[in-house]
């Protein structure tokens, strides 16, 4: 019961911020706009129906309905649920330990029979409920709408829910280490918001050095330029990869919702507004690590640490 009221304490106080309520309500509005996108007799529409595009074959009914609804689904989540949305909620979370570790604030907590290994964790979990709750607004808007379109209980887009909390908890356990360290939200947000940047740009050149997709990238180049640059590449992608063997892959994890809705999503926006059903207009993903992989890493970066930032939460005297 002490753990339950921890965690909701937590919440209720990042629900009382107005960054909350801004995100939420822009899940809400994002949905409601995914919500009005459809299909009739002469082509498809958007804001249920206020602006119409005539199309001879996107028309309800088809497949190209479904296809439209999907990829724009998949759009949607990976853009704002899985990256803006975290960011934001970056923003807000960052003050969680360094405002309750002020003097006062804590000595309030602690003065209860309640030990520090519960009131650390409870304001963590408190973090990871704030970003469920956000997602599994938006998500269950579009479950409904594909209900409601589709006639389809397209249970999958719940995924969600979990991925942006995994990926959330990847980052947020860097802030909670800078925030018990510095004791300071505003420092802890910028080292955060920093590292952040790195693994993103560090991933961002480990796909795109990955040779199997730079070789067929330069397919028309000269032997000899080609095989001087593949070495270079080749060299980039390996040193990348072994950075990355120490550090989550948020990325990745991102793409696990592709990884797990690839079926339902066959076309891509080019395909859909042409209405080419040949495949090959986009590349098809290359996976180099398993999903056990991409998540068990980011699990273990994790676990080290909240391991260092319980640590030094423990032994501190407030």
């Amino acid at each position: 019961m002490q753990f339950a009221a921890l965690i909701s304490d937590t919440y209720r106080s990042l629900k009382s911020r107005g960054l909350y309520w801004v995100m939420l309500w822009m899940s809400i509005v994002l949905g409601v706009i995914y919500a009005s996108l459809g299909c009739n007799e002469t082509g498809w529409y958007l804001f249920f129906g206020v602006l119409k595009f005539p199309s001879s074959f996107l028309h309800a009914g088809t497949e190209w309905e479904k296809s439209l609804l999907m990829t724009t689904l998949d759009g949607l989540l990976d853009y704002w649920m899985l990256t803006w949305a975290l960011v934001m909620a970056m923003f807000s979370a960052s003050t969680v330990f360094p405002d309750s570790m002020r003097q006062g604030a804590i000595d309030l907590v602690l003065s209860k029979p309640v030990s520090r290994f519960k009131v650390f964790f409870a304001k963590y979990c408190g973090a990871m409920m704030f970003v469920a709750v956000q997602a599994l607004v938006l998500a269950g808007i579009c479950f409904l709408s594909l209900f409601l379109r589709l006639q389809i209980l397209y249970w999958p887009v719940f995924w969600v829910v979990g991925l942006a909390v995994l990926i959330f908890s990847f980052i947020f356990c860097f802030n909670v280490l800078m925030g018990v360290l510095t004791g300071n939200s505003m420092a802890a947000l910028l080292l955060t918001m920093l590292f952040w940047s790195c693994l993103w740009l560090v991933q961002k050149v480990h796909a795109a050095s990955d040779p199997r997709i730079f070789n067929q990238s330069l397919r028309n180049a000269e032997q000899q330029d080609l095989k001087s640059m593949t070495s270079s590449v080749e060299m980039v992608h390996k040193v990348t990869s072994q950075t990355l063997f120490y550090l989550p892959h948020t990325q990745e994890t991102a793409d696990l919702f592709r990884r797990f809705t690839r079926a339902a999503t066959p076309h891509t926006f080019q395909q859909i507004l042409e209405g080419n059903r040949q495949p090959g207009i986009a590349p098809i993903p290359v996976y180099e690590r398993s999903i056990l992989d991409v998540i068990t890493s980011g699990l273990v970066f994790q676990g080290i640490l909240l391991g260092l930032a319980y640590w030094r939460f423990a032994r501190r005297d407030f």
